[in-house]
């Protein structure tokens, strides 16, 4: 019986992981959940476009990191741009004063 090949998926994943593992970098650990989970490919892109989005979260970094991590769809990469509700509150708060009036 032949041996089942590894997907090229699970290939890269282990490679990631065991270059991960030379390079010292430990589990991610998600900060609201405290769920501890391996380094990925996935993960890694996902943790790099929340980081762009904290550098950079105006319309035009949304649109370079929606390019450059080739999505379609702006909803889709607007996703990695996630709102404290202190931050909204914030916001809305600088909306009223700014012009120091209601508007119709």
């Amino acid at each position: 019986m032949k041996a089942k090949e590894a997907s090229p998926t699970t290939f890269i994943t282990a490679k990631v992981r065991g270059c991960a593992e030379r390079a010292g970098i430990p589990d991610l650990v998600n900060p609201e959940t405290g769920r501890v989970r391996g380094v990925s490919p996935h993960r890694l892109r996902d943790a790099f476009s929340v980081h762009a989005m904290k550098v950079d979260d105006s319309g035009d970094g949304l649109r370079l990191l929606q390019e450059h991590l080739g999505h379609t769809s702006f909803n889709t990469t607007a996703k990695y741009r996630k709102i404290a509700g202190e931050e909204h509150h914030e916001w809305y708060e600088r909306l009223w004063t700014k012009s120091g009036q209601f508007t119709d």
